[in-house]
C-alpha cells in the first residue's frame, strides 16, 4: 500500500516541503514552490532517499536549494508524467558558484532513475551544472518533454541537462511520439 495526495500547495519551507525516505507515495496535482532548503541543501521542494514516487500533474516553482533546486534523489526511482518545473535555481548567489550547484531542477545520483513523460522544464538555473537536471551516475527516460531557457551560471555545462562525467549515452533515452 502506498500514500496518495492530491491537490494542495507547499510553500515557505525552510527544508524539503516533501522528504520520501523508503518510501513510495503518489503525489497528484500539488503546487509545490518558493521553498528555500538552507538547512540541509538538497531538493527545496521535494528530496528522494531509496524512494519510488509518481509525480503527476505537479507544478515545481521558484525553489532554492545548493543542489537539486526543486528536487534531489538518491538511489531512488521516480517517476514524473506532465509536471512543469519553472524558475529553480540553486547555488547562483555565489561568484564564482561553488561546487555544489549541481541541478536548477533535479539533481540525481547514486544510481537513481528518472522517467519524465510529457514535462516542461523553463527558465531553471543552476551554479555549477545542468540547467535543469544534473544526473550522475543515475540514468534519464525522457519522453516527449519541453526543456526552455534553462541555464547553467557562467561557464558551467548542460545548459538544460548534464548527465555526469561518468555517463554514457545509452543510460538516457529521449523519445518524441
Amino acid at each position: 500500500d502506498s500514500a496518495w495526495f492530491d491537490g494542495f500547495t507547499l510553500t515557505g519551507a525552510t527544508q524539503s516541503a516533501i522528504t520520501n525516505l523508503l518510501a513510495g507515495p503518489t503525489y497528484r496535482n500539488l503546487i509545490i514552490e518558493n521553498n528555500g532548503n538552507t538547512t540541509t541543501g538538497e531538493g527545496a521542494g521535494m528530496s528522494n532517499s531509496v524512494s519510488s514516487p509518481r509525480i503527476e500533474k505537479c507544478i515545481f516553482r521558484n525553489n532554492k536549494a545548493n543542489i537539486g533546486g526543486a528536487m534531489n534523489n538518491s538511489a531512488s526511482n521516480v517517476s514524473l508524467v506532465e509536471c512543469q518545473f519553472i524558475g529553480n535555481t540553486n547555488d547562483v548567489d555565489f561568484d564564482p558558484p561553488g561546487p555544489s550547484g549541481e541541478g536548477g531542477a533535479i539533481r540525481q545520483v547514486a544510481a537513481s532513475i528518472l522517467t519524465l513523460e510529457h514535462c516542461v522544464f523553463r527558465s531553471n538555473l543552476a551554479g555549477q551544472s545542468g540547467g535543469a537536471i544534473e544526473s550522475l551516475d543515475s540514468s534519464l527516460r525522457i519522453f516527449n518533454c519541453e526543456f526552455l531557457n534553462n541555464q547553467v551560471f557562467k561557464h558551467g555545462c548542460g545548459g538544460a541537462i548534464h548527465p555526469g562525467p561518468c555517463h554514457t549515452r545509452a543510460a538516457c533515452e529521449s523519445m518524441s511520439h
